[in-house]
């Protein structure tokens, strides 16, 4: 009896084993993206333009087995963070500069990032690092390698930068220099800048559905209409690339299907229908 206990436990192990060989290893077929902005966003001295940094990422999610006990390990497939001046006149958006490397140790989630914005007549200063000490990631290093790398990304973020908006280049400067001029910023244009990039096409920001994850317009559209994709980032961007390039007539079809859907459903269903399909249906509304 034991010896046959132990040889149903044995096989039931090795049929779970098996099942999650078979997928634990799966990821979801649905885009996720999301951006974040640091807390750092900073007004010029007149209070016409805007710096931050912004982080950008996609990913698809681990389905099945993989996903517990938390939630698995994503697939990666884009990420950047990256330093923005927004003119609030013109309603322009300026990529100044991106953090390719430091990004790949530190990720694009912005509580592992600290930085310092400033203004400064035509120049603006800025000063990217870590949140955490340097030493604390060169600890972490498998390799002697690895080791290099990170102190070669922390001699070049050593020093603050400041970026010439007549020129549009930058430069390196001393941290005393820096010190010198800096001066902690009053208020934040925190909310204003969230309320900007909802103004801002996504793929602006490198958000572009088919580069980062390639499949039909069909496939996608269809996935944004029923709410099947539970991305609110990568629905937008969809609308936003996707379907607004689509005739008049079809369009107007898709706004009919969110209309009728709408009236088809109830109580709490149709209310988290409605509120989830809003930012899709104003983009389409406002195509016609």
């Amino acid at each position: 009896m034991t010896i046959r206990k132990i040889h149903l436990k044995v096989s039931w192990l090795a049929s779970l084993l098996g099942l999650f060989l078979l997928t634990g290893c799966s990821y979801s077929n649905y885009l996720h993206m999301n951006y974040q902005v640091h807390h750092s966003p900073v007004w010029n001295q007149d209070s016409t333009a805007i710096a931050f940094v912004l982080s950008t990422h996609a990913w698809l999610p681990a389905k099945g087995l993989s996903r517990f006990p938390d939630g698995g390990t994503p697939k990666e497939l884009y990420q950047e963070v990256a330093l923005y001046s927004y003119d609030t006149i013109h309603k322009r958006l300026t990529k100044i500069s991106t953090f390719p490397g430091l990004t790949e140790l530190l990720g694009s989630h912005r509580s592992n990032w600290k930085s310092t914005l400033y203004f400064h007549a035509n120049e603006l200063y800025y000063k990217i690092s870590p949140l955490m000490d340097w030493q604390w990631y060169i600890k972490q290093a498998n390799t002697e390698e690895e080791k290099r790398e990170i102190e070669n990304l922390e001699t070049k973020y050593a020093q603050p930068f400041y970026y010439d908006q007549a020129t549009q280049s930058i430069e390196k400067t001393d941290t005393s220099t820096f010190q010198s001029i800096y001066e902690k910023p009053s208020k934040s244009p925190w909310h204003l800048t969230k309320m900007a990039l909802m103004e801002i096409p996504l793929s602006n920001i490198g958000l572009d559905v088919q580069t980062i994850y390639p499949k039909s317009d069909d496939a996608y559209i269809e996935e944004t209409l029923l709410l099947q994709n539970p991305s609110a980032a990568t629905r937008r961007a969809v609308a936003e690339q996707i379907m607004v390039k689509q005739s008049k007539e079809l369009i107007e079809s898709y706004i009919n299907r969110i209309d009728k859907q709408i009236a088809d459903l109830e109580g709490t269903e149709k209310l988290n229908y409605e509120r989830r399909i809003e930012p899709v249906y104003q983009i389409l509304q406002s195509m016609l």
